[in-house]
């Protein structure tokens, strides 16, 4: 009986790649242009990194120059000071002042009203002739001095409606 010649051993042939102890592809983990791959990617973040710090200092160039020259510039009239802030707050007091010192239109239409019923002065000439026409005839009826004493008080009253006249005249013309 005999032996027979041994084979192959079992599983015949090489390992396959993905099996343990196949030869790793170049490019996966591990194999032999794994280094040179990882370095290179380095090298290339590397740039990319240096690349954005170089626009972000750029920016902030940028925008320290856009602040200072914000204070250099007066943004056509934009900014405005406060003594100019102070001088309109001013005038706008004295604005609101005067006009509160305007009669309204109604106090105007009241006024008119006043004077429509008042004597002009035609009517205070009219009384005076009056008066004076009394004054004569007491005169020469005698000199009966209740009758002058009225007559005089009739002149003071003549008067000083001449002079309420005279009064409201004055307060009407502008």
């Amino acid at each position: 009986m005999g032996r027979e010649p041994l084979g192959p051993p079992p599983g015949g042939g090489p390992p396959r790649p993905g099996e343990p102890g196949a030869p790793l592809a170049p490019d996966e983990p591990g194999g032999p242009a794994w280094p040179e791959r990882v370095e290179r990617q380095i090298r290339n973040l590397k740039q990319i990194a240096a690349a954005l710090g170089v626009l972000a200092l750029l920016a902030l160039g940028i925008a320290l120059w856009a602040l200072a020259s914000d204070d250099d510039e007066d943004d056509s009239g934009t900014r405005v000071s406060s003594a100019r802030v102070a001088r309109i707050d001013d005038r706008v007091d004295r604005l609101e002042r005067k006009l509160d010192d305007v009669p309204s239109e109604n106090d105007t239409a009241d006024l008119k009203g006043d004077l429509e019923g008042k004597a002009d002065t035609a009517d205070v000439d009219k009384l005076r002739d009056e008066v004076d026409k009394l004054r004569a005839a007491v005169d020469d009826l005698g000199d009966g001095d209740d009758a002058a004493q009225a007559v005089d008080q009739l002149s003071q009253r003549v008067d000083e409606l001449e002079q309420d006249v005279q009064d409201l005249q004055e307060q009407q013309q502008p």
